[in-house]
């Protein structure tokens, strides 16, 4: 832990102040000390790993293997950059998605929006580049 806390990747700032935390923290060690030698090598994506790990442990430390043996295996096909990118993205999208079904569903909210005027602009096909990769793997887009 020590060269994690010199290279400030140590999500912990803190000695535990209770009980609870102490032994959330104990399992982070435990944890991060066997997959040390896995970690990403830029100093960025080992803190982002490392915070990763806490939220897991602090949140589900029962699907925590289930978690890392998914992250790893992902790992292997892709980097971490790409994997944020594309949960941002979901992220992203799934956000517009609820806020598409309030405009449509939500009582107050659909008898203000337009459905040609508005609601029609806000569907229109803006990504370019998803039109893009869906013809390169030979798929039609259907917006």
């Amino acid at each position: 832990m020590g060269r994690f806390q010199r290279e400030d990747v140590y999500p912990y700032r803190h000695e535990p102040s209770e009980p609870a935390v102490a032994v959330e923290r104990q399992l982070f060690d435990e944890v991060a000390t066997t997959m040390a030698r896995r970690l990403p090598k830029a100093v960025q994506n080992r803190r982002t790993t490392l915070r990763l790990l806490r939220e897991i442990v602090a949140h589900d430390p029962g699907g925590l293997y289930q978690v890392l043996d998914e992250l790893w295996r992902l790992l292997q096909r892709t980097s971490l950059s790409d994997i944020i990118r594309a949960t941002t993205e979901v992220s992203a999208r799934l956000d517009f998605i609820a806020a598409l079904k309030q405009m449509v569903f939500d009582p107050k909210t659909s008898k203000t929006v337009k459905e040609r005027s508005e609601l029609h602009k806000i569907l229109e096909p803006r990504d370019v580049g998803v039109r893009r990769r869906l013809r390169a793997h030979g798929q039609r887009p259907e917006f």
